[in-house]
Order: C-alpha cells, then sequence, then structure tokens
C-alpha cells in the first residue's frame, strides 16, 4: 500500500526522498533504500543456483543408486 502511494507520487512528478521526508513528518518512517530494495527484484547469485543444481544432483544420485551392503571382502 505504501509503495503504491509512493509509485502514485513518482508519477506525478515528485521524487523518492521527498515523498518519504513528508511521510516521515506525517509519523511513518521508512528509508529510501528500504522502498528500492522493495521495488527491485530479488537478484539470485549465479553461484548459488550452481551450488543448488550440485545439491540436487548429489542427493539424486545418493537417492537412485544401490547402497553396498555387507563385507568389504570379494566373493572367491
Amino acid at each position: 500500500m505504501i509503495c503504491a502511494f509512493i509509485d502514485e507520487m513518482r508519477t506525478q512528478g515528485y521524487a523518492v526522498e521527498p515523498i518519504l521526508r513528508v511521510l516521515r513528518q506525517q509519523g511513518l518512517t521508512i528509508a529510501a533504500r528500504t522502498y528500492r530494495s522493495w521495488r527491485r527484484p530479488a537478484r539470485i547469485a549465479a553461484r548459488t543456483v550452481t551450488d543448488a543444481l550440485v545439491e540436487d544432483k548429489i542427493r539424486h544420485l545418493a537417492w537412485t543408486t544401490h547402497p553396498v551392503t555387507g563385507d568389504c571382502r570379494a566373493d572367491r
């Protein structure tokens, strides 16, 4: 709701900081950085994506391979 209000005021030509200054005077404290982080989609790091792919592959291999059980000696 607050983001929609700020967006509406921005379409009328006001900058973010003056809008937030007026809101602060009215008792609503919000930082410009907070507003911008709400508006910006979250970025996922490439390393996070590759780590997830590796983890999925390891889990797949762990659940689909047949476990080795019994002694370690070879059949004679």
